[in-house]
């Protein structure tokens, strides 16, 4: 908006210490006047009125008429994040004053909240576009200060590590821009505009910093950009043009790597704690630097049917989310963790309600067990035991495609189920879940793998790549390449061929490494110290007696990687 419009803000008496109203003088050079309401004609000369952050009071509702008439006018009524319990609609026009603000941003598991935000649909594209690129991952993982009414006796606002506390349901009449959903919320929003007579409401239920922020915070820059978008949005509005998007590319696959970040059982729209909204997935992806997710939720109302369609709407070029499942069952028959039985149904392309039941006995648990798994496979799918136990086997006996163990990849493989499986001539891919609560979880346990892919990634490249044992189970590594020539973790080499070509490895960490081992079946041929991060080498084996597999394991401060074998062929 050109330095000629003229904009206001209305304060509650308990306003915070810093707000947008101070940003924009600061940040665009537009000088905000307060909207004085115990003088006449208040709003006169106004372009926008900015309702402040949690700045609703009886006062605005009172003089009802005079906001509406300021609006129909050609005003444009901003409305800043508000707090839920303090909220009422009864201001605005009576055929808008529908919305309810629900609170969301609650604690989920302990010390972590869902964290909130939008989804920014088509018709809010101009306010991420225009003349400020703004991405998704800019938006996620906020610590702000925020909640200063509630915390106004104790002087000091609330660290909220969210986008929002509430979302706006029942938003008869109002134009969603960016949407927001969780386990128990499908048609949110925090982004929402209604045009009324010649003006405009506008409501962002986002959070701006109630205090000032330091130089460089990521939350800030964020709105500088937002500004300056919302500025030029209603500049174009005021002039009657309408704000054109840029289209977006045509080619919405992945670019071509080595090999990519996937990361593997990750809750969306789940109950309590795991509701994240597949938006939400894709911006913690981004930002964290992972390319493709194997969602498992456990319902078919995530993404409606059909499921591939449903999720692919979040899908971009840098960013694939496959279908998935997990079938979580309850084991009753005795032995513990009662959720030892879980399973992923990777990649499937339908859900079933049929597998989340309860098991009293061992014959149940064998019928059970082979229905999921023809299930799975007549799907499409494959299948996991999901966060298993390092020591139980049971999955030795029935048709899994592969096995996610929490932390033991990454801190040695020996004397598991996993090893006396590969050692007895079975070959299966071991992967590692995040099972992911919510994104903080994500933050908190970013365990990957690097996968290998045919092809363009695809959920036909890398479930046949997960089959195939292309997948090396890694935490704060930033890049890896582990090979016998042209062959990768998972695939079948003679010993005559691996003993001439050796073993290359090439790997680069976020932390120090600390040691390498390198086995042959469940024999270390190779340990060396290691005290850097970055390993490049070639290892010999042409003294090793090369008999069922070889595989690598690396471990460090916090980091890690381990191949899966590359088998030897008999």
């Amino acid at each position: 908006m050109k330095t000629k419009r003229c904009v206001g803000v209305f304060l509650h008496h308990l306003r915070p210490n810093y707000g947008v109203e101070k940003r924009l003088g600061e940040k665009m050079g537009i000088p905000v006047r307060v909207a004085d309401f115990k003088k006449m004609d208040y709003l006169k000369g106004l372009d926008a009125l900015i309702i402040g952050q949690n700045g609703l009071s009886d006062f605005l509702e009172v003089d009802q008429m005079c906001l509406l008439e300021f609006v129909a006018q050609g005003g444009i009524c901003w409305i800043m994040h508000q707090d839920h319990e303090r909220w009422t609609p009864h201001f605005l026009p009576d055929h808008l004053a529908h919305p309810i603000l629900v609170a969301r941003h609650f604690e989920t598991t302990p010390g972590k909240k869902e964290y909130m935000m939008p989804w920014v649909e088509a018709a809010g594209g101009f306010l991420f576009d225009q003349p400020n690129r703004i991405g998704l991952e800019e938006m996620v993982y906020w610590e702000v200060d925020g909640n200063s009414f509630a915390q106004y006796h104790k002087k000091t606002p609330e660290r909220i590590k969210s986008c929002a506390t509430s979302c706006v349901i029942n938003a008869k009449g109002w134009e969603i821009l960016g949407s927001y959903k969780d386990a128990a919320i499908r048609d949110g929003a925090l982004l929402l505009q209604a045009k009324y007579g010649k003006g405009l409401f506008f409501w962002n239920q986002i959070l701006f910093p109630e205090t000032r922020p330091a130089r460089g915070d990521r939350v800030l820059a964020f709105w500088d950009k937002y500004l300056a978008n919302a500025l030029a949005y209603f500049e174009h509005f005021k002039k009657g043009e309408k704000s054109v998007v840029k289209p977006k590319a045509k080619n919405r696959s992945l670019p071509e790597k080595v090999n990519y970040k996937l990361i593997n059982h990750i809750h969306c729209l789940d109950w309590w704690g795991a509701g994240s909204h597949p938006g939400t997935v894709n911006a913690a992806m981004k930002y964290m630097g992972f390319d493709i997710a194997l969602m498992s939720v456990n319902n078919a109302h995530a993404f409606g049917e059909p499921v591939l369609e449903g999720l692919e709407r979040y899908n971009d070029d840098r960013v694939l989310m496959l279908p998935g499942e997990e079938f979580h069952p309850l084991n009753w028959e005795g032995k513990e963790p009662i959720n030892r039985l879980h399973i992923l149904n990777m990649g499937g392309k339908t859900y079933s309600r049929d597998f989340h039941r309860c098991l009293f006995n061992q014959r149940d648990i064998g019928r059970y067990l082979r229905k999921a798994l023809d299930y799975i496979h007549r799907n499409g799918g494959l299948a996991s035991p999901t966060h298993s136990d390092p020591a139980d086997d049971y999955w030795h006996d029935f048709d899994f495609d592969a096995v996610d163990i929490k932390d033991k990849p990454l801190t040695g493989l020996g004397g598991t189920s996993v090893e006396r499986f590969w050692l007895k001539g079975g070959r299966i891919t071991v992967l590692m879940p995040v099972d992911m609560w919510g994104i903080q979880w994500l933050r908190a346990n970013p365990v990957f793998q690097f996968v290998y892919l045919d092809g363009k990634p695809s959920r036909k490249t890398v479930l046949e790549a997960i089959r195939k044992g292309r997948v090396m189970p890694a935490l704060g590594i930033e890049s890896a390449d582990v090979r016998m020539g042209d062959c990768r973790p998972g695939d079948e080499i003679s010993p005559e061929k691996a003993a001439r070509l050796g073993l290359t490895i090439d790997i680069k960490s976020e932390r120090k490494l600390q040691s390498l081992r390198v086995y042959c079946r469940d024999q270390v041929f190779v340990r060396e110290k290691l005290n850097g991060r970055c390993i490049r080498k070639k290892v010999e084996l042409e003294t090793c007696d090369l008999r069922g597999y070889v595989r690598i394991e690396v471990v460090g401060d916090h980091c890690g990687l381990a191949t899966n074998p590359f088998y030897l062929a008999e």
